[in-house]
C-alpha cells in the first residue's frame, strides 16, 4: 500500500522584492523582471515598453505593420557574463571592478557595454540592461560590414613596436585560423590539433596586452610555483628520458658560446646563469615549447618537415632555434621571460656554426648537407626571433652583419636555383624521402627570399637577394608537404608532380612588370595558387622598395603600378577558386596587406610626401617608423 501523500512541496524560489513564491527558477526570473525598471524593450510602432521579453515579442507581432521585421537582440542562454567588454573578447579574467585592474593596468578603457561581443552586430545596449528594438525593412539583406575593403590589421599588429609584437601577431593569426576552422567544420585540422597541440587550452589573448601582462617575472618558477601550472600543459607530454642529454648539451653549447664571445668582447655580461639555464631548458619545458612552437608559429614560416621532425635526432641549432621560437605563444608565459635571456647567446651559436665559415669559400652541392641545412633553418628562424627586440643594437646587428650572411651561405649552397631530383628509387618509402631532401631545400630558399623581403621593409633597407636568382622550384601544397606516412604522400602526391613545373619566379613576376599581358588573363593561372600569389607581391614588395632606395622610383613607378593592378586582379581570381586555403595558410592570409602596403609605399613615395621618418631614404633599425607609416596612411591609399 502506497503511503499518504503529504502537504505540497513549498515554492522555494521567493522574490527578494514582493516576496511571491514560484516553482522553478526561470519563473522567478521571469517575474523579476517587472521589477527591473531599467530592463525595458521598446516597441518601435507604439513605443510601448515591456520589461518581459516573451511579453514584448507578442505585442510587437500585433503592433507593427508595414512589412516590416522587428530584429530582436540574441539573448545568450546560460550564465550572463560579468567581465568587461575586452576581458570578454580576449577570454581573460576580470575582477569586475570599474575599472577592472586588467585594463587600468594596460591603459585601456573599461567598458561594460555589450552583451554578445560574438553575435551579429545588433541595437545599441547599454549596461547590459536596455535594449531597443530596430525596424530593418524587409527588402534590406545588405551587410552592415563594409566590402572589398582590405584588412591592415595584420600588418599594424606585426610591425607593432611592442616588445614581442610579430610574435603576438603570428600567434594570435593562428588561434583566429583555428576558430574559423572550427567554424567551418575542418574536422582534419580539428583532429590535428587534437593529436599534436594538447596544450592549447588557452587559445585566445590580447595584442594589446602589455609586456608585463602576457609575460609577468613573477610567474617564472619550476612546478606548483608556477603561475600558469593551473594548465597542466607537460602532464599530457610523453616522458622522454633521451632529452635529459639533449637538454645539458643545450646548456653546455650556450655556456661555452658564452665564454668565446666574452673572450672577444670583455663588455659582454660576465656570468653565464646557469642556474636560470637549468630551470629554462628541462625536457618538459622543450617538448611543450616545440608543440607551441608548431602549432603558433610553422603555418607562418613552414620550412620544416612537420611529422618527421624528432627532438633527439634534430641538430642542435634548430633544436634551440625551435625551442625559442615556441617560448613565445602565449601558452608558454611561464618560460617566455627567462628563454628570452638566452636568444643572443643562442643567436650567436648558430651564426658561429661551420657553415657560415664555408660559405665564404665557394658553392658547394646541397644534396648531402643535411645537418647543414638544419642549421640554415635555425638562423631564419634566429632571425624571426630576434625581429621582436627593441633593442636597437641587436636589430642593427640583425641588418648589418647576420641577414648578408644567411643569405651568403643560403647562396653558397645554390638552393635558389634547386630543382627536384625526380624519384629515381622504386619503393614509396624512397620517393618519400626523395621528396623530403627536395623539398625542404626548396623551402629554405623560398622562405629567404620573402623573410628577406619582409626584413627589407621592417629595416627599410635594399634587399639581400635578388628576384633573378631565383630560378629554383616552387613549394608543393601544404597537403603533400605534411604527409605524415610515405602512402599519404603517395596517394596526394601522383598528380602534383606528374608534369613539370609551369614557371620559375622571375618568369611569373615578369608577366606582372609587362604591359601587354592584362592581369586575369595571364597565361599560368591555371597553374597558379594563393601560395604563387605571395611569392609574387613579395618579389615586387623587394622591386619597390629597391627602386626608392636607390632614386630610380620616378623611372619605374608606373611599371609597379601597373604591375601591382594586374596582380590584385588576378588575386581576386585565384581567391575564389581557393577559398579554404585562406583560411589555412599562414601570410598566405594577408598577402593582400603586403599588396596594400607596398602600393602605399610607391604611391606616397611618387608624391613625394617625407612627412614619415620612415619615407626618408636611409636605414631604420626600429620598426616604429613602419608602424607610423602604416598608420599614416592606412585610410589614405
Amino acid at each position: 500500500m502506497l503511503p499518504a501523500l503529504t502537504e505540497v512541496p513549498s515554492r522555494k524560489h521567493q522574490c527578494s522584492t514582493c516576496n511571491k513564491t514560484y516553482s522553478t527558477n526561470s519563473h522567478l526570473r521571469r517575474h523579476e523582471a517587472i521589477h527591473n525598471q531599467e530592463r525595458r524593450l521598446t516597441c518601435p510602432s507604439c513605443h510601448a515598453q515591456f520589461s518581459r521579453r516573451d511579453v514584448a515579442r507578442q505585442h510587437v507581432k500585433r503592433c507593427v505593420v508595414g512589412g516590416n521585421e522587428v530584429i530582436f537582440p540574441t539573448m545568450k542562454r546560460g550564465k550572463k557574463r560579468v567581465a568587461c567588454d575586452r576581458c570578454a573578447q580576449c577570454k581573460l579574467s576580470c575582477d569586475t571592478h570599474t575599472p577592472c585592474q586588467r585594463c587600468q593596468t594596460n591603459g585601456t578603457k573599461c567598458i561594460y557595454q555589450q552583451s554578445d561581443l560574438g553575435a551579429h552586430p545588433t541595437p545599441y545596449i547599454q549596461g547590459d540592461s536596455f535594449y531597443s528594438l530596430p525596424v530593418v525593412p524587409a527588402t534590406d539583406t545588405s551587410s552592415n560590414f563594409e566590402r572589398g575593403r582590405i584588412s591592415i590589421d595584420f600588418l599594424l599588429n606585426f610591425t607593432n613596436p611592442v616588445l614581442n609584437g610579430p610574435s603576438v601577431a603570428i600567434a594570435t593569426d593562428a588561434d583566429q585560423r583555428d576558430v574559423a576552422e572550427v567554424e567551418f567544420g575542418d574536422s582534419s585540422r580539428q583532429h590535428d590539433l587534437r593529436d599534436n597541440y594538447s596544450a592549447s587550452q588557452t587559445p585566445f589573448w590580447s595584442l594589446e596586452d602589455s609586456f608585463s601582462e602576457l609575460f609577468d617575472v613573477s610567474t617564472i618558477g619550476i612546478g606548483e610555483d608556477c603561475a600558469f601550472s593551473q594548465y597542466d600543459f607537460q602532464s599530457e607530454l610523453p616522458k622522454k628520458p633521451q632529452l635529459e642529454a639533449r637538454v645539458s648539451d643545450i646548456i653546455y653549447q650556450l655556456s661555452a658560446t658564452h665564454d668565446s664571445i666574452l673572450r672577444h668582447k670583455p663588455d659582454t655580461e660576465a656570468h653565464f646563469d646557469a642556474q636560470l639555464a637549468a630551470v629554462v631548458f628541462t625536457p618538459d619545458n622543450l617538448e611543450s615549447c616545440i608543440r607551441a612552437y608548431f602549432h603558433h608559429f610553422h603555418g607562418h614560416l613552414p620550412i620544416i618537415h612537420r611529422p618527421t621532425f624528432d627532438s633527439e635526432t634534430t641538430s642542435l641549432p634548430l633544436l634551440i632555434a625551435v625551442f625559442l621560437f615556441g617560448s613565445m605563444s602565449p601558452t608558454q608565459s611561464h618560460v617566455a621571460v627567462p628563454a628570452r635571456r638566452f636568444s643572443d647567446v643562442a643567436e650567436a651559436f648558430i651564426f658561429d656554426q661551420a657553415i657560415f665559415e664555408h660559405a665564404l669559400g665557394g658553392s658547394h652541392e646541397a644534396l648531402d648537407l643535411h645537418d647543414e641545412i638544419e642549421t640554415l633553418q635555425a638562423a631564419l628562424l634566429l632571425l624571426m626571433v630576434q625581429n621582436n627586440t627593441n633593442n636597437l643594437t641587436t636589430r642593427r646587428r640583425i641588418r648589418l652583419q647576420r641577414i648578408p650572411r644567411l643569405v651568403s651561405a643560403v647562396r653558397a649552397l645554390r638552393l635558389f636555383e634547386y630543382k627536384r631530383q625526380g624519384f629515381r628509387k622504386d619503393t614509396t618509402a624512397c620517393r618519400w624521402q626523395t621528396f623530403i631532401c627536395d623539398e625542404v631545400r626548396i623551402r629554405m630558399a623560398v622562405w629567404m627570399f620573402m623573410i628577406d623581403s619582409t626584413l627589407a621593409v621592417f629595416f627599410n633597407s635594399p634587399p639581400q637577394v635578388v628576384l633573378s636568382e631565383m630560378i629554383g622550384d616552387q613549394p608543393c601544397g601544404e597537403e603533400i608537404f605534411d604527409a605524415r606516412t610515405a602512402s599519404d604522400f603517395e596517394a596526394l602526391a601522383f598528380m602534383e608532380f606528374a608534369e613539370p613545373q609551369a614557371f620559375s619566379l622571375p618568369s611569373f613576376v615578369s608577366l606582372f612588370l609587362s604591359d601587354s599581358v592584362p592581369g586575369p588573363c595571364i597565361p599560368v593561372r591555371m597553374h597558379t595558387t594563393s601560395a604563387n600569389m605571395l611569392m609574387a607581391i613579395c618579389a615586387l614588395q623587394s622591386a619597390a622598395i629597391t627602386s626608392r632606395l636607390s632614386l630610380l622610383a620616378p623611372a619605374t613607378v608606373e611599371a609597379l603600378l601597373r604591375a601591382m593592378d594586374k596582380w590584385k586582379s588576378l588575386w581576386e581570381v585565384i581567391i575564389k577558386e581557393e577559398p579554404n586555403n585562406l583560411r589555412q595558410s599562414g601570410f598566405v592570409r594577408h598577402a593582400e596587406g603586403v599588396w596594400w602596403l607596398t602600393k602605399a609605399l610607391v604611391e606616397v613615395g611618387r608624391s613625394g610626401d617625407l612627412s614619415c621618418r620612415y619615407m626618408h631614404p636611409s636605414p631604420s633599425d626600429s620598426a616604429e617608423d613602419l608602424h607610423r607609416f602604416i598608420q599614416t596612411y592606412k585610410d589614405k591609399v
